[in-house]
């Protein structure tokens, strides 16, 4: 085990990522009340205490880590090391005695009504939206830096893909700073609060939250501060009928599984700090010879993004000063080192573990899990048959059955009255998924049949028990948008009315002209095809394509459509193509840029999709860990609620004695030649 060990680090140190087997917990900083003044400006003086790291002592201080850095121009490398002992200036101005006063153009509140209601506010405030700028002939970056007025720094950071060269015809995301009338009223922190159970508490993105307080982003919140939260958040008095108004009670048989709240998510149980263990195949074992010489496709690097990708979640999440500690170990197919690593003194002390990464060892390491009451990650396998009698296990890929029923479901809302065409070859080893699909079809559209779905309870007067707010009436049962629900055979169905028809064709029987006579001239044609092979999909889309000035034609196809490498753009184009997919990836998002940005300058490569599964998976499930303990998936009604933009909705299987999967998918179709998720529009504007 030594030996393993010591090759582990030098493996990784060649690499130049950042390794954190044994992450300590920084310790508990107690403020200082020695000041002195320089220059005009009085500071704190804080000795620095073992174990103390400079975003501990930055957060109690309630300034950036930056600031202190600057105050201390005699430790010029304090951001990356802090040393017992050190004596550092802490800057008073916008230090605890002085919090963070709210905007000079914000009134003062005013007293609070009788009714113990807090006060509407008014303000103008500042934001950053962003413009598209398309890049003309000849067109340098310090042109366009001129025309708007920024930097080009500026350009580059919102742009990352601009540092390699501008392209004509290219489109840039410009920042500008705007002015926008907010209503918000105010709102004391308590001790105890975070952001994200702030969000959940007044039920609005985090995103609002901190563009109201930017102060509370590199800060974090400080008991007694005050602080900004959307109008709308602010219930209706005059809506609510009193308590001992008539009641009316939703019938049992409602669709979709109602959410039953865990008292326990109110209060969680939470310690400071968390013990991970990620469960990576990094063939150690098969590393030979100088590494250097190492070709790219080495084995050892199967896996590596997704375990750089963590290592960037682990890292922002450490820089807002919670304490999280990963080991990390090297875990293949052999079963029997994973044995012996079960059996280590305090492993089973984990609150955590990611991995295993092959489905041989799922079984083992969710059992172990299960007895210990650690919850376990399966982060890339996509078998739901995994989660059977394991109720601790998370299945973070989508199984292709969950995805199929999920697209049923939206063509079904999307396409009612339409010409839905199915198109498949009856080949033997896919007729499970194509009879999965051709159900799924069947029973959504039959369920379209009649108007009646969880939002229609939006409609019913009538106070209810619960603080749930839909329509600004309460309700007794948790009303969520449809496509969280599951969509699997758990599913209640409300409706036997006889299912809608829908044209199916076998391609290998029926060939092209069999699929031309299905089509209707009158109506959109929805054509689903389940078939994959590069050679057949260049010649079917060319066919269909010459087929576009006589039928309106809009293509539905599988995952691995995107791997070819031959087809014509123009086709996916015309053919308003779209594929479902778990791992699409939306490069206009700003969180996608930042990260990219961020992994370009760390690791000198572009991130694949793995990558971006490390980073989503450790930022959901360290976050889950942190603000609900390691009894999180008791919560996971309310996180699947938090965000809708995460990728990640889990749902039990079957029943509670199942696992978890998550039933996010992305359909993204073609259109101006670059990938639009029609499930998300995207937007660049914020929202309120």
């Amino acid at each position: 085990m030594k030996k393993n060990r010591i090759i582990f680090l030098s493996f990784f140190l060649w690499l130049g990522i950042p390794v954190a087997l044994a992450q300590f917990e920084p310790a508990p900083v107690t403020l200082s009340s020695v000041t002195e003044t320089l220059d005009g400006k009085t500071y704190y003086i804080h000795t620095i205490e073992p174990d103390q790291t400079l975003f501990s002592i930055a957060r109690a201080y309630q300034v950036t880590p930056r600031a202190i850095s600057d105050a201390n121009p005699e430790y010029p490398d304090l951001l990356e090391v802090v040393r017992s002992g050190q004596k550092i200036r802490i800057p008073v101005s916008a230090g605890v005695s002085a919090p963070s006063p709210l905007t000079t153009t914000i009134p003062a509140p005013a007293a609070q009504p009788p009714s113990g209601r807090p006060q509407v506010m008014h303000a103008n405030l500042e934001f950053t939206e962003f413009i598209e700028h398309q890049v003309a002939r000849r067109e340098t970056l310090y042109g366009i830096s001129r025309q708007y007025g920024i930097s080009q720094e500026e350009i580059l950071k919102n742009n990352p893909e601009a540092r390699s060269g501008l392209r004509f015809r290219q489109v840039l995301r410009i920042p500008r700073t705007v002015s926008r009338p907010v209503e918000f009223f105010l709102y004391t922190v308590k001790a105890g609060d975070t952001k994200f159970g702030l969000a959940q508490k007044f039920m609005i993105p985090q995103e609002n939250l901190e563009m109201l307080n930017p102060e509370i982003v590199e800060l974090g919140l400080v008991a007694g501060q005050s602080i900004r939260i959307p109008a709308e958040a602010l219930p209706e008095p005059d809506i609510l009928p009193p308590p001992e108004a008539g009641l009316v009670f939703v019938p049992d048989t409602i669709p979709g599984e109602t959410t039953v709240y865990d008292d326990y998510c109110l209060d969680p149980e939470l310690k400071t700090g968390y013990n991970v263990a990620l469960l990576i195949p990094l063939f150690l074992n098969q590393f030979e010879g100088n590494t250097h010489s190492m070709p790219a496709d080495h084995i050892s690097f199967t896996f590596i993004q997704f375990y750089q990708g963590i290592m960037i979640a682990l890292d922002s999440i450490q820089k807002l000063g919670y304490h999280l500690a990963l080991q990390v170990h090297d875990v293949g197919r052999d079963q029997e080192p994973l044995k012996e690593l079960l059996r280590e003194p305090g492993f089973s002390n984990l609150d955590l573990i990611i991995g295993p990464f092959y489905p041989e060892n799922v079984d083992l390491v969710a059992r172990f899990g299960l007895q210990h009451g650690i919850p376990v990650v399966s982060p890339l396998l996509n078998n739901s048959a995994q989660l059977k009698g394991f109720p601790n296990l998370f299945q973070v890929s989508p199984s292709m059955e969950t995805q199929l029923s999920a697209l049923a479901g939206y063509l079904a809302k999307a396409y009612p009255d339409e010409n839905i065409i199915l198109v498949h070859n009856d080949q033997p080893q896919a007729k499970e998924l194509i009879s999965v699909f051709r159900d799924a079809l069947r029973i959504e559209f039959s369920d379209m049949s009649r108007p009646v779905d969880t939002l229609s309870l939006s409609r019913v007067d009538g106070y209810y028990f619960s603080e749930t707010f839909v329509g600004k009436r309460r309700t007794n049962v948790l009303v969520m948008n449809d496509s969280l629900f599951l969509q699997n055979q758990t599913r209640l169905r409300r409706s036997q009315t006889p299912p809608r028809e829908f044209k199916e064709i076998i391609y290998n029987r029926d060939h092209l002209q069999g699929l031309i006579r299905s089509f209707d001239k009158e109506k959109k044609n929805i054509v689903i095809t389940l078939i994959g092979g590069e050679a057949f999909l260049s010649n079917y889309l060319r066919e269909l394509n010459q087929l576009t000035n006589q039928y309106d034609l809009t293509l539905f196809g599988t995952p691995q459509w995107t791997d070819y490498q031959t087809i014509d753009p123009q086709y996916l184009q015309n053919l308003k193509v779209h594929i479902f997919t778990p791992d699409f990836v939306e490069y206009r998002d700003q969180h996608i840029r930042d990260f990219v940005y961020r992994y370009r300058q760390i690791f000198r490569t572009e991130p694949t999709v793995d990558a971006f599964k490390g980073v989503q998976t450790g930022f959901f499930f360290f976050n889950a860990l942190l603000h609900y303990g390691k009894q999180f998936p008791r919560c996971i009604p309310h996180i699947n609620r938090y965000n809708p933009q995460c990728p990640f909705v889990f749902e039990r299987l079957q029943s509670e004695n199942d696992g978890w999967e998550n039933l996010k998918f992305t359909l993204y179709r073609h259109r101006e030649f670059r990938r639009e998720d029609v499930t998300r529009p995207f937007s660049d504007q914020p929202e309120y």
